[in-house]
């Protein structure tokens, strides 16, 4: 990563395509592009701490990758610039310090106190009973909240079954038909456990269905052709990734206790 985010910044340096470079690692990068901005956001500060970078371009190139950084990690990214500020002067003032060495300081610093791990966020969703339409639940992440809508429960039998009550590690991965989304890891005798868009989620001969065992998300439910559906599943789920920011998550699955 950090000889790629050099090669990235001396691009970026002689070419000046800072555009076309930034919209490049966002899309290339994806899920983890918080972890890449970091690293990107480190160097590039240091670089210009030590002179080998103008600072007009440095403060274009943090400009730009501030807005990919979670508000959590952005703050820690801060904090971190400050403490490079602390090390590099402390160099004897007769002295210029060798630009590697500033780097190599910085570079500690920074993962020191900028890429300490963020405890992993946590989602919940609570079901309704199952039917032969589906299982709606209710998401929330925080102050987020969204509908869910699984298959019915066939005792966690592959493509036809919601999956058991449980925690389960959720993270971003490529799917051949939906792209990149979360998936749900470790699920018992289950593997492609997507979160992905969709309306319907009915036994086979009880209606339509648009998933093989995963959980999709919408706005609200409702009816679509006298249908149980998800509605609005396309921009819940925009919301949804966006509120977890590509980041690994806890999902825990519960049932709704009735009083």
């Amino acid at each position: 990563m950090i000889q790629k985010a050099i090669a990235f910044i001396a691009r970026i340096a002689v070419g000046k395509q800072l555009v076309a470079g930034i919209a490049a690692v966002h899309n290339a990068l994806s899920g983890r592009r918080s972890e890449i901005a970091l690293g990107i956001l480190a160097l590039t500060y240091a670089l210009k701490v030590v002179g080998v970078m103008p600072a007009e371009t440095a403060d274009s190139i943090e400009k730009a990758l501030a807005a990919i950084l979670p508000l959590t990690l952005a703050e820690k990214f801060s904090k971190a610039k400050a403490m490079v500020d602390s090390v590099v002067p402390e160099a004897p003032k007769e002295e210029t310090p060798p630009a590697a060495l500033c780097m190599q300081d910085a570079w500690t610093v920074f993962c020191i106190y900028a890429k300490k791990p963020e405890p992993m966020r946590k989602v919940r969703i609570v079901r309704d009973p199952s039917t032969p339409l589906g299982t709606t639940g209710v998401l929330t992440a925080g102050t987020f909240t969204c509908y869910s809508l699984e298959p019915n429960d066939h005792d966690n039998k592959v493509d036809i079954s919601c999956i058991p009550i449980g925690v389960y590690k959720c993270e971003l991965r490529d799917s051949p038909k939906f792209g990149l989304c979360y998936h749900i890891l470790d699920v018992p005798g289950r593997t492609n456990v997507l979160c992905h868009r969709g309306n319907f989620g009915a036994d086979e001969g009880h209606g339509k269905t648009d998933t093989n065992g995963c959980v999709m998300l919408g706005n609200a439910i409702g009816s679509i052709a006298g249908q149980l559906a998800l509605l609005s599943s396309k921009d819940a789920v925009a919301r949804f990734e966006s509120e977890l920011e590509g980041e690994p998550f806890e999902l825990t699955i519960e049932r709704r206790t009735r009083s």
